[in-house]
Protein backbone atom coordinates (compact mmCIF):
# COMPACT_ATOMS: atom_id res chain seq x y z
CA UNK A 1 0.00 0.00 0.00
CA UNK A 2 2.97 2.55 0.77
CA UNK A 3 4.59 1.77 -2.32
CA UNK A 4 1.58 2.87 -4.36
CA UNK A 5 0.39 5.48 -2.62
CA UNK A 6 4.05 7.17 -2.79
CA UNK A 7 4.16 6.77 -6.12
CA UNK A 8 0.68 8.37 -6.55
CA UNK A 9 1.63 11.34 -4.40
CA UNK A 10 5.04 11.63 -6.51
CA UNK A 11 3.41 11.47 -10.34
CA UNK A 12 0.52 13.70 -8.63
CA UNK A 13 3.17 16.54 -8.11
CA UNK A 14 5.04 16.06 -11.11
CA UNK A 15 2.43 16.25 -13.06
CA UNK A 16 1.27 19.37 -11.58
CA UNK A 17 5.36 20.70 -12.08
CA UNK A 18 5.11 19.71 -15.46
CA UNK A 19 1.94 21.36 -15.99
CA UNK A 20 2.98 24.11 -15.29
CA UNK A 21 6.40 24.18 -16.84
CA UNK A 22 5.11 23.22 -20.52
CA UNK A 23 2.52 26.49 -20.36
CA UNK A 24 5.36 28.50 -19.09
CA UNK A 25 7.63 27.67 -21.98
CA UNK A 26 4.91 27.08 -24.19
CA UNK A 27 5.23 30.64 -26.39
CA UNK A 28 9.07 29.56 -26.58
CA UNK A 29 8.30 26.15 -27.76
CA UNK A 30 5.59 26.77 -30.11
CA UNK A 31 7.29 27.30 -33.80
CA UNK A 32 5.98 28.09 -37.61
CA UNK A 33 4.88 24.12 -37.53
CA UNK A 34 3.11 23.91 -34.10
CA UNK A 35 5.31 20.94 -32.75
CA UNK A 36 4.10 19.77 -29.43
CA UNK A 37 6.45 21.31 -26.81
CA UNK A 38 8.79 17.96 -25.45
CA UNK A 39 7.53 19.06 -22.15
CA UNK A 40 3.89 18.09 -22.80
CA UNK A 41 5.41 14.21 -23.65
CA UNK A 42 6.55 13.95 -19.68
CA UNK A 43 3.39 15.35 -18.52
CA UNK A 44 1.19 13.19 -20.72
CA UNK A 45 3.27 10.15 -19.47
CA UNK A 46 3.16 11.43 -15.33
CA UNK A 47 -0.70 11.99 -16.14
CA UNK A 48 -1.26 8.62 -17.43
CA UNK A 49 0.79 6.96 -14.45
CA UNK A 50 -1.01 8.73 -11.94
CA UNK A 51 -4.47 7.63 -13.75
CA UNK A 52 -3.52 4.10 -13.94
CA UNK A 53 -1.94 4.37 -10.25
CA UNK A 54 -4.97 5.54 -9.32
CA UNK A 55 -6.89 2.88 -10.14
CA UNK A 56 -4.24 0.34 -8.62
CA UNK A 57 -5.40 1.99 -4.87
CA UNK A 58 -9.03 2.00 -5.91
CA UNK A 59 -8.53 -1.60 -6.77
CA UNK A 60 -6.81 -2.49 -3.27
CA UNK A 61 -9.27 -0.76 -1.69
CA UNK A 62 -11.98 -2.93 -3.05
CA UNK A 63 -9.99 -5.72 -2.01
CA UNK A 64 -9.18 -4.28 1.12
CA UNK A 65 -13.49 -4.15 1.77
CA UNK A 66 -13.94 -7.88 0.22
CA UNK A 67 -11.65 -8.43 2.73
CA UNK A 68 -13.39 -6.58 5.70
CA UNK A 69 -16.40 -8.54 5.01
CA UNK A 70 -14.53 -12.20 5.33
CA UNK A 71 -12.70 -10.71 8.58
CA UNK A 72 -9.54 -11.19 6.66
CA UNK A 73 -6.86 -8.77 7.09
CA UNK A 74 -4.66 -6.99 4.60
CA UNK A 75 -2.81 -5.30 7.43
CA UNK A 76 -3.51 -1.60 6.09
CA UNK A 77 -2.93 1.22 8.70
CA UNK A 78 -5.56 4.29 9.15
CA UNK A 79 -2.60 6.43 10.27
CA UNK A 80 -0.48 5.82 7.05
CA UNK A 81 -3.70 6.51 5.24
CA UNK A 82 -4.58 9.42 6.59
CA UNK A 83 -0.82 10.56 6.19
CA UNK A 84 -1.19 10.34 2.12
CA UNK A 85 -4.55 12.04 2.49
CA UNK A 86 -2.66 15.12 4.59
CA UNK A 87 0.27 14.96 1.86
CA UNK A 88 -1.99 15.33 -1.09
CA UNK A 89 -3.91 18.52 0.37
CA UNK A 90 -1.56 20.65 -1.65
CA UNK A 91 -1.77 19.08 -4.33
CA UNK A 92 -5.53 19.26 -4.62
CA UNK A 93 -5.11 23.46 -3.45
CA UNK A 94 -2.81 23.76 -6.61
CA UNK A 95 -5.39 21.91 -8.86
CA UNK A 96 -8.12 24.36 -7.79
CA UNK A 97 -6.03 27.42 -8.34
CA UNK A 98 -5.33 26.07 -11.44
CA UNK A 99 -8.50 24.92 -13.01
CA UNK A 100 -9.84 27.94 -11.24
CA UNK A 101 -7.17 30.10 -13.54
CA UNK A 102 -8.73 28.16 -16.78
CA UNK A 103 -12.39 28.84 -15.83
CA UNK A 104 -11.43 32.83 -15.47
CA UNK A 105 -9.53 32.76 -18.24
CA UNK A 106 -12.69 31.83 -20.56
CA UNK A 107 -14.76 33.76 -18.55
CA UNK A 108 -12.98 36.70 -19.56
CA UNK A 109 -11.65 36.18 -23.20
CA UNK A 110 -14.55 34.63 -25.16
CA UNK A 111 -11.74 33.47 -27.65
CA UNK A 112 -10.19 31.42 -24.82
CA UNK A 113 -13.55 29.93 -23.80
CA UNK A 114 -12.49 26.45 -25.33
CA UNK A 115 -10.62 25.80 -22.65
CA UNK A 116 -13.90 24.94 -20.36
CA UNK A 117 -14.02 21.73 -22.20
CA UNK A 118 -11.37 20.63 -20.30
CA UNK A 119 -13.01 21.67 -17.18
CA UNK A 120 -14.88 18.28 -16.95
CA UNK A 121 -11.81 16.18 -17.41
CA UNK A 122 -9.92 18.16 -14.12
CA UNK A 123 -13.04 17.37 -12.59
CA UNK A 124 -13.14 13.78 -13.15
CA UNK A 125 -8.88 13.50 -12.68
CA UNK A 126 -8.79 14.98 -9.20
CA UNK A 127 -11.82 13.23 -8.13
CA UNK A 128 -10.38 9.65 -9.42
CA UNK A 129 -7.50 11.00 -6.82
CA UNK A 130 -9.61 11.18 -4.00
CA UNK A 131 -11.20 7.78 -4.79
CA UNK A 132 -7.78 6.68 -4.54
CA UNK A 133 -7.03 7.54 -1.01
CA UNK A 134 -10.79 6.94 -0.02
CA UNK A 135 -11.12 3.48 -1.37
CA UNK A 136 -8.95 2.53 1.74
CA UNK A 137 -10.29 4.54 4.52
CA UNK A 138 -14.15 3.41 3.66
CA UNK A 139 -13.17 -0.48 4.47
CA UNK A 140 -11.72 0.86 8.22
CA UNK A 141 -15.13 2.09 8.49
CA UNK A 142 -17.05 -0.90 7.58
CA UNK A 143 -14.97 -3.10 10.04
CA UNK A 144 -15.28 -0.45 12.91
CA UNK A 145 -19.54 -1.26 11.95
CA UNK A 146 -18.80 -4.47 11.66
CA UNK A 147 -17.08 -4.73 15.29
CA UNK A 148 -20.15 -2.62 17.07
CA UNK A 149 -18.01 0.57 17.12
CA UNK A 150 -20.45 2.63 14.67
CA UNK A 151 -24.02 2.69 13.77
CA UNK A 152 -25.38 2.46 10.40
CA UNK A 153 -26.35 5.92 10.38
CA UNK A 154 -22.79 6.75 11.59
CA UNK A 155 -21.15 4.24 9.14
CA UNK A 156 -23.10 5.99 6.03
CA UNK A 157 -22.59 9.31 7.48
CA UNK A 158 -18.66 8.71 7.50
CA UNK A 159 -19.03 6.86 4.19
CA UNK A 160 -20.65 10.02 2.27
CA UNK A 161 -17.92 12.30 4.02
CA UNK A 162 -14.92 10.08 2.15
CA UNK A 163 -16.65 11.01 -1.32
CA UNK A 164 -15.93 14.37 -0.70
CA UNK A 165 -13.58 17.03 -0.93
CA UNK A 166 -12.58 18.86 1.67
CA UNK A 167 -14.73 16.58 4.16
CA UNK A 168 -12.67 13.41 3.44
CA UNK A 169 -9.69 15.07 5.16
CA UNK A 170 -11.48 16.70 7.78
CA UNK A 171 -13.54 13.45 8.56
CA UNK A 172 -10.04 11.15 8.16
CA UNK A 173 -8.66 12.97 11.32
CA UNK A 174 -11.57 13.06 13.76
CA UNK A 175 -12.05 9.51 12.97
CA UNK A 176 -8.32 8.70 13.44
CA UNK A 177 -8.73 10.33 16.47
CA UNK A 178 -11.48 9.38 17.72
CA UNK A 179 -11.27 5.58 16.78
CA UNK A 180 -7.60 4.64 16.53
CA UNK A 181 -7.64 3.64 20.68
CA UNK A 182 -9.42 0.62 18.82
CA UNK A 183 -7.35 -2.27 17.37
CA UNK A 184 -9.89 -2.24 14.96
CA UNK A 185 -8.44 0.78 13.01
CA UNK A 186 -5.60 -1.68 11.71
CA UNK A 187 -6.82 -4.84 9.83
Amino acid sequence: MKKNLSALLAALYLVQIFLVLTFKFMPESVTADYQIPPLAYFLFGFLLLSVVLAVINIIRGIKAYMASLYHVGMNDSFGTILAFKIGLVPFFLINFVLWAVVFVIGAFNPFMMFLWIFIPFGIGYTYLMLLATSAYTIPHIIRLKRGGHLTKRQCVFHVVLQLLFVTDVIDSIIFYSKYRKHNTYRF
